[in-house]
């Protein structure tokens, strides 16, 4: 899973750098967060690690 804020090159919908980087991997997506920009985790903490918790609890299965 990638995780990018919106306001970086990565995660703005014009670009597809962030797609393409999850798309390496076999089962990658791209998770954008609203209202963030390079440094997601320490712009909206809690919403990045949001999506890591609710990755990591599909994947494990839990």
């Amino acid at each position: 899973m990638g995780i990018a804020g919106a306001g970086a090159r990565a995660g703005h919908p014009g670009t597809p750098y962030g797609a393409a980087y999850a798309d390496a991997f076999g089962n990658g997506r791209l998770q954008v967060i609203p209202e963030a920009g390079h440094l997601p985790q320490m712009e909206r903490p809690e919403a990045t690690f949001a999506l890591i918790d609710a990755y990591v609890r599909q994947v494990s299965g839990r």
